[in-house]
């Protein structure tokens, strides 16, 4: 991570993009399970309708979780998800809080379904970010949402908010908590481990994915561990065949390779961690802690400037607009040579 790493080139003599903006798993998948994944392909039916019930990945699922099949769902990633919980539990006018930032989905969720997005601002300081767990209570108590988006790691600040909270709002809330583990596995505690062999209480619902630590964003598959009121709702709005037959089928022989997925993901952390470090070395420059796989950083030079010298470098990131001074954007953790070529750039802004 020190220094211009020796990543090829282009004929043209530009460097090849470095994709640090949609959050992405950057290791390709094992060659055994790419061999499994071509045998199946060249041995499937795909004349045949997907199973309507995805029955066969919600049982591999089940037994990863340990939350009984009829109380997970599954979805065309998490985002369709997303949508079902609007559809289901969301009318004109609806009342939705959440933390901000937060996934930009959240607010145009609300905008498409003309209900009402209530944020409940984090404090970004200096050197840290803060999360006042009793303003959002009370905001809950004010405004009595029909639906409570929590995403934990938050997107973009990588902030975890601790199991003791979300138990204490999943108490007190009478509207619909999801909470938005899409990067938990980036954690070092989820929601949902506290939860195996057990009936998920009240209208929790936990959100994952395997888009990001299975390295899965090509495919589309999300999932949901519900209470029996939430997933019951979502069944009502969900199309029959919302999971393709490829998905359904792939997915449930990639989750069969956890080994290698905490591998990568302790891989992940480890250069996550590595990378704040050397940010906050770099004069003008701050990343905040975080338990995801991306970091949350701040600048003190110019935006213009750094859009013009990344797209001149080729290198992609995630511009953030926060109600905070300072130039904001979201890194994702690529490979080793990627990050080396983002850090040799940052070095030289001026």
């Amino acid at each position: 991570m020190h220094g211009r790493s020796s990543s090829p080139v282009s004929s043209g003599g530009k460097e090849f993009p470095v994709y640090l903006d949609k959050n992405e798993n950057p290791f390709r998948l094992p060659p055994s399970l790419r061999e499994e994944i071509r045998q199946l392909i060249s041995s499937v039916d795909l004349n045949r309708y997907p199973d309507p019930e995805g029955k066969k990945l919600k049982q591999v699922l089940s037994e990863l979780t340990g939350v009984s099949e009829e109380n997970l769902v599954i979805g065309n990633g998490g985002d369709e998800i997303l949508s079902m919980l609007f559809s289901a539990f969301i009318e004109k006018g609806s009342r939705v809080v959440s933390l901000s930032p937060t996934f930009s989905q959240y607010p145009e969720l609300c905008r498409r379904h003309k209900a009402e997005w209530v944020p409940v601002n984090m404090e970004i300081g200096d050197k840290e970010i803060n999360f006042d767990e009793d303003l959002f209570l009370a905001t809950v108590t004010s405004y009595s949402p029909a639906l409570i988006l929590v995403d934990t790691p938050n997107n973009p600040t990588g902030k975890v908010i601790s199991n003791n909270f979300l138990t204490r709002l999943a108490e007190s809330a009478s509207g619909v908590i999801v909470v938005d583990e899409a990067y938990g596995e980036f954690s070092s505690s989820t929601l949902l481990e506290t939860f195996r062999n057990r009936l998920i209480p009240g209208k929790l619902c936990i959100l994952k994915t395997l888009s990001k630590a299975w390295g899965m964003a090509g495919l589309r598959i999300g999932y949901a561990a519900c209470s029996p009121s939430v997933s019951s709702g979502i069944e009502k709005v969900r199309d029959l065949y919302n999971v393709g037959l490829l998905s359904q089928e792939i997915g449930a022989i990639v989750l069969q390779y956890r080994e290698w997925m905490e591998s990568r993901v302790l891989s992940i952390r480890y250069m996550r961690d590595q990378l704040i470090q050397v940010i906050n070395r770099i004069p003008g420059w701050h990343a905040y802690n975080s338990d995801s796989n991306f970091v949350l950083v701040r600048s003190d030079f110019s935006k213009s400037v750094l859009r013009d010298q990344m797209e001149e470098a080729a290198i992609h990131v995630k511009f953030l607009e926060l109600d905070t001074p300072g130039n904001w954007f979201r890194v994702s953790i690529g490979r080793e040579d990627e990050l080396g070529r983002f850090v040799s750039l940052i070095e030289k802004v001026r």
